[in-house]
Formats: structure tokens, C-alpha cells, sequence
């Protein structure tokens, strides 16, 4: 839904259609949801294709301390790729400890941010072209 919505926005800045959610904002939403959805639905990170050598991945340090440290190599048929989850107190949601390899390395998403980033979209002012 958020890609079509998307690709509806550039469609319609392409034909000096003002565009009625900000870009920056839906461009970030798709992005993180990509980020989310790729690893749960298929087991591998997002856009791997693009991958031009493995990549070093690593777990989150347990209890113990240890880190472990193993390789994502997109041409391995026996990869797989499972999210880490965690319940933030801070936050007070569900997320995931997500892989953004191509901007900027690893990064928690929150359930809660996600949601309140379709709540900002949805309850956003339209530009001021179309008023």
C-alpha cells in the first residue's frame, strides 16, 4: 500500500501534480517497512541483490557478553536472515534490530514508531497547491 501510494505521489510530481504527502516523510516510511517486511516474509535482507560481496553480520550480545560474529553471502542457497526482536521499556513497543546495510548499519524499528509515522502521514495538512 505504501509503495503504490508512493509511486502515485512521483507520478503526480512528474505532471506538476502538487503532492499531498511530504516526500521525505512516505520515502523513510517505505524504507523502514522494507527493512522489516523483506527479513520476515522472505529470510534475507533487503534489496541483497545488490550485494557485491558478503557481508559480516552480527548477533546482539546476551547475557554472557559474547558477540557472534558470522557472513551473509546472498549465494549461499542455505542463508537465512532472522530478525532479532525486543520489547523496548523505553519506547513501551514491540521491534525488530534491523540490518540497514546500504545507509548506515544496524538500527532498532519500533512497532510504535512505525504506526505513528501512518498516523503523521494520514493527519498531515495537504500542500499548500492544493488549498
Amino acid at each position: 500500500m505504501v509503495r503504490a501510494l508512493r509511486d502515485r505521489e512521483q507520478r503526480n510530481s512528474q505532471g506538476n501534480i502538487a503532492r499531498v504527502f511530504a516526500a521525505p516523510d512516505l520515502d523513510q516510511l517505505l524504507h523502514d517497512l522494507e527493512l522489516v517486511r523483506v527479513p520476515l516474509e522472505k529470510f534475507e535482507l533487503q534489496r541483497d541483490r545488490k550485494l557485491e560481496a558478503p557481508l559480516q553480520m552480527f548477533t546482539l550480545p546476551y547475557a554472557d557478553g559474547i558477540i557472534d560474529v558470522s557472513t551473509y553471502d546472498r549465494s549461499d542457497p542455505n542463508r537465512a536472515l532472522i530478525l532479532p526482536t525486543g520489547f523496548s521499556t523505553v519506547r513501551g513497543s514491540y521491534g525488530w534490530f534491523t540490518s540497514d546495510w546500504q545507509h548506515g548499519g544496524p538500527k532498532w524499528l519500533y512497532r510504535r514508531d512505525l504506526a505513528e509515522t501512518f498516523l503523521k502521514l494520514a493527519l498531515a495538512e495537504p500542500s499548500a497547491e492544493l488549498k
